[in-house]
């Protein structure tokens, strides 16, 4: 049986996006690349898509941070028992996605399938990928989950690709 990856692509919760435009080019790319890539990695891809702005969740805010959690941990779950993904990639884009993107890899990471490797890109971690580091993971996180663990494995950085590897 060939070696198969499958990739689940997150677009996380975005504060104050009215009306998301969907807009999976990150996705693609990252995909294309893979796609392009395939003899190299030895196997087949499958994948995913998660758009998190449009999904029936309670909206992310403090107030809702427990059914938030409640209600996104059985939508992955329900995801992850049809789709047993093991890669996952999180487009960051802005500021107003941080804290979700921290959000959706914790639950992933902590109560879904802890042995995925989470990755995160855009402009955010572009721009500040310390944000993604354990030590500077926001402290309300630590009410919930592991304190000094990051759920993030690699950081994609700028449009060409570097990768850091936590």
């Amino acid at each position: 049986m060939p070696n198969v990856k499958r990739i689940l692509y997150v677009h996380p919760y975005l504060f104050f996006c009215f009306s998301p435009q969907i807009c999976a080019e990150p996705f693609l790319r990252f995909s294309n690349y893979l796609n392009s890539r395939k003899n190299e990695l030895h196997g087949e891809i499958q994948e995913e898509y998660l758009d998190l702005r449009i999904e029936p969740l309670p909206d992310y805010w403090p107030e809702n941070i427990e059914s938030y959690r409640n209600a996104l941990k059985e939508l992955l779950y329900r995801i992850y028992k049809r789709f047993k993904f093991d890669v996952i990639a999180i487009s960051c884009f802005s500021d107003f996605a941080y804290l979700n993107s921290i959000e959706v890899a914790s639950m992933i990471k902590h109560f879904i399938n802890p042995s995925s490797y989470i990755i995160i890109g855009g402009v955010h971690p572009s721009i500040f990928p310390q944000g993604f580091y354990s030590e500077n993971i926001p402290p309300y996180f630590h009410n919930y989950y592991p304190k000094n663990v990051t759920p993030i494995d690699y950081i994609i950085i700028d449009c060409d690709y570097d990768v850091v590897s936590q």
